[in-house]
């Protein structure tokens, strides 16, 4: 995947989120057969990933091929696994644990070594978040779009513990 923009969340995303990313299949080299094939090590975090083009997040493991369409949460996980890295344009943020809860709506514990299709979680809205991305002109709308929609979430947070915040940045 080639990021054509990653940065830090603004305001009241900042403990919840490590970074916000756009990535542009048009910039990337398209790879013929196993050559797509990314083995993805565990990072601690959560993954929140909206293809923008009708390219599939799959995943492959001992049963086969998954499929799981074009909005996925990637839940924390103790090993690696292995997806399909065919070029598409996407745009994405890497969780905390804590942001499971006040984003997701559901504790990070039930989304843990396992992906979920995003709508299986937030219903149509996560349909209408990635309409809404497919309209932005540039990567830097798509990151406004994007971060505005998971600050919207927050609103019904009332307090954050600081230790989140006064994580070292890695």
């Amino acid at each position: 995947m080639r990021v054509l923009l990653a940065r830090a969340p603004r305001g009241p995303l900042r403990p919840f989120i490590r970074r916000l990313w756009v990535s542009d299949a048009h910039a990337q080299a398209a790879l013929p057969g196993d050559a797509c094939r990314e083995h993805v090590l565990p990072t601690g975090s959560m993954h929140l990933v909206l293809r923008l083009d009708e390219v599939p997040v799959r995943v492959f493991g001992d049963a086969g091929q998954l499929e799981l369409g074009t909005a996925v949460i990637g839940g924390i996980r103790s090993s690696y696994y292995v997806k399909d890295a065919r070029p598409a344009r996407t745009v994405g943020a890497q969780l905390h644990a804590a942001a499971s809860l006040p984003l997701l709506g559901i504790p990070a514990d039930e989304l843990a070594e396992r992906h979920t299709r995003l709508d299986d979680v937030w219903g149509t809205a996560a349909a209408s978040l990635r309409a809404q991305l497919q309209e932005a002109r540039s990567p830097d709308a798509a990151l406004a779009v994007f971060e505005a929609a998971l600050s919207a979430r927050l609103s019904r947070v009332r307090a954050v513990h600081p230790a989140p915040e006064q994580q070292p940045a890695r």
